[in-house]
C-alpha cells in the first residue's frame, strides 16, 4: 500500500505542475498560494486510500480486534481482508480519518484557500 500511495503522490504532483491553481484566480493569487495547493494535493493523494483500513479486520496477537478509532496499534497484529467490504464507506471515512495523520495546524493552513 505504501508503494501504491507514493506512486499516486508522484503522479498527482506531476499533474499539479501542469495547472495554475486556483483556476481563474489572478497570477499573484496563484503564486501566493501555490505551495498550499501543492501540499494539499500531495496529502490528498497520499491519504486517498486511508479508508481501506475499514476493508480489513485487524487482530492483535492476544486475539482482541483493533479498530482505527482506537488510536495507534499497541502491539503486533495480523490482518484479515473482509469479503463484505463497503466501498461507499471510503467517501465518508477518508475525511474523518485524515485528522489522525494531519494535525489541526496543517489542516487549518491547507484550508485557508477555499
Amino acid at each position: 500500500m505504501l508503494d501504491h500511495g507514493l506512486e499516486v503522490v508522484n503522479f498527482a504532483l506531476r499533474i499539479r505542475q501542469k495547472h495554475l491553481l486556483p483556476p481563474g484566480a489572478s497570477p499573484e493569487m496563484q503564486s501566493s498560494c501555490s505551495e498550499r495547493w501543492t501540499v494539499a494535493i500531495a496529502y490528498g493523494a497520499l491519504l486517498h486510500d486511508v479508508a481501506k483500513l475499514l476493508d480489513v479486520d485487524i487482530y492483535l496477537n492476544d486475539g482482541r480486534k483493533w479498530c482505527v478509532w482506537n488510536g495507534p496499534i499497541p502491539s503486533p497484529y495480523r490482518v484479515k481482508y473482509r469479503k463484505d467490504r463497503d466501498y461507499m464507506l471510503h467517501q465518508a471515512t477518508n475525511g474523518l480519518l485524515c485528522h489522525r495523520v494531519l494535525d489541526g495546524a496543517i489542516l487549518d493552513w491547507v484550508s485557508e484557500d477555499p
